[in-house]
This record gives structure tokens, C-alpha cells and sequence, in this order.
């Protein structure tokens, strides 16, 4: 190889390797920005059981908010390390991969998924397990949410409470967050993504 065309090769990788960072900080910024809604939508369910019931993990559940974004950053990165081993499409980066999934009509690819249900029905798949295989994703997921809250400090005010006690609570806490999260935030985001990309495409 000639020194022009070392020297070619070495800019379109250095390129290559800059719009890979790039698209990195990208997807980066997004999660977060994903996390923190998610964050804010968790809490809400928290201040109505502040409301109805003696709540004894926190005296201010805005202040779950951060917690809150740290688990669903930290779970969030899990789930899609599940994904890449099991090869499933249920995290965020997962589904907007399953979005260029294509088959064939006509002698043409089409895209597989063209609504949300289109998506749960490609990422659930049509047998019980399945079905088990994304409530086991899900349970996974919420046990790193509630290992995230657990490993922070409690408030010393509320020491007095066991334990046990409070981390069952922090397990609950964490199953309300996800699902809420999961039943609101996520088809929103997959139904924006769906519409993002037939609008560039």
C-alpha cells in the first residue's frame, strides 16, 4: 500500500470510528432523556400510595427522582445486555432494532413492524414461552432496579424501621416503577420511534 493510500485508509477509519462515538453520545443522551421521563412517570404512583397509606421509605417522593433515574439508567443497560445474549427485542435499543426488521411481499422487503402491536406481537412471539421468556426479562430487570435503590442510603430518620422491611418495600417500589414505565413510557416511545422512521424513510 502506498503511503497516500495508508494514509486514505487511516482517515476513513479514524472517520468511521468518530461517527461510531458520535452516534454513541447520541443514543447515550437519548437513554438518559428516557430515563429521567421514566423517573418522573415512577414517582407518580409513589405520591398517590404517600397519599393513602403511612409511607415510611422517604419523607419526600420527589426525591425518589434521582434514585429513580440511576435504576432505570443502571436496568436499562442490563436489559439491553440481555437482549444482545438472548437475542431478544424487549429493551429500548432492542426495540428500535426490531423496527428494520424486514420480509418480503410482493418480491420487496417491507418492514415487519408498522405499529406498536405489530411490535409486541414480533417481540412477544405467538407460544407460552415466549410469553414466559419476556416475564422473566421484566423480573430481571426489576430486581436490578430494587439492587440499585437498596444500595442507597436510607434516611437516618427512618432507620429505626428493619431491614428486611424496608427492602421488600424497595422490591415493590421497584416492580410499580418498571411496569408503570412499562405500560406507559415504553409503547409511547416505540409508537414516536415507528413514526420517526416512516417520516426518513
Amino acid at each position: 500500500m502506498t503511503k497516500g493510500g495508508f494514509f486514505a485508509a487511516g482517515v476513513s477509519a479514524g472517520a468511521a470510528l468518530v461517527v461510531l462515538a458520535f452516534a454513541g453520545v447520541v443514543m447515550l443522551m437519548l437513554f438518559a432523556i428516557y430515563a429521567g421521563i421514566a423517573a418522573i412517570i415512577a414517582v407518580l404512583p409513589v405520591m398517590y400510595l404517600e397519599s393513602r397509606y403511612n409511607w415510611s421509605i422517604t419523607y419526600n417522593s420527589i426525591g425518589f427522582i434521582p434514585a429513580f433515574l440511576l435504576a432505570f439508567v443502571i436496568s436499562g443497560g442490563v436489559a439491553f445486555a440481555l437482549d444482545l445474549i438472548f437475542k431478544t427485542y424487549f429493551s429500548v435499543p432492542g426495540m428500535i432494532a426490531a423496527l428494520e426488521v424486514t420480509h418480503w411481499v410482493a418480491a420487496r422487503p417491507v418492514k415487519l413492524i408498522e405499529s406498536v402491536p405489530d411490535y409486541y406481537a414480533f417481540a412477544l412471539g405467538p407460544t407460552p414461552g415466549t410469553w414466559l421468556r419476556f416475564v422473566g426479562f421484566h423480573i430481571a430487570i426489576v430486581l436490578v432496579f430494587a439492587g440499585v435503590l437498596i444500595r442507597m442510603p436510607a434516611e437516618a430518620e427512618l432507620e429505626p424501621d428493619p431491614p428486611m422491611k424496608r427492602n421488600l418495600q424497595l422490591l415493590g417500589l421497584s416492580a410499580l416503577a418498571v411496569a408503570s414505565s412499562a405500560v406507559t413510557l415504553f409503547p409511547l416511545t416505540t409508537w414516536a420511534m415507528i413514526a420517526l422512521r416512516n417520516r426518513t424513510h
